[in-house]
């Protein structure tokens, strides 16, 4: 019991200490919003890239939905939109994408170490 509540005690402060530091306009969205659309956001940007790899095998970072993100940001989906969406995204990806990607399931762990090498080796030439 004693282990729990000293646990419990140091999640309560962590806490407190997050919410005195937090960034303030992120603090701001939250009490306008209900909750965090800046996170809202990129869980949608992160859930559509996830899915473009899959299907695609490419990720665009130039966002061509930039737009719409930014209106999640600026509260154009309601916190019940945003889990909905969340919900149905995940399930098409692990339920469907996942399994037919023509992906790898495990990384080359050799290539990764060959690039890394030859970009350190092409930063210190330079």
């Amino acid at each position: 019991r004693e282990r729990r509540y000293r646990k419990a005690k140091r999640e309560w402060s962590q806490y407190q200490s997050w919410i005195k530091n937090r960034n303030p306009d992120r603090a701001e969205l939250e009490k306008k919003y209900g909750y965090d659309t800046k996170h809202a956001m990129h869980l949608v940007r992160l859930l559509r890239m996830g899915k473009e790899a899959l299907e695609e095998g490419v990720l665009k970072v130039k966002r061509p939905d930039a737009e719409e993100l930014l209106a999640i940001r600026d509260g154009a989906w309601t916190y019940e939109e945003c889990v909905n969406y969340a919900e149905e995204m995940d399930a098409l990806i692990r339920g469907k994408l996942y399994k037919e990607t023509s992906l790898p399931k495990r990384p080359n762990l050799q290539n990764a170490a060959e690039v890394l090498m030859e970009t350190q080796r092409l930063v210190w030439e330079s």
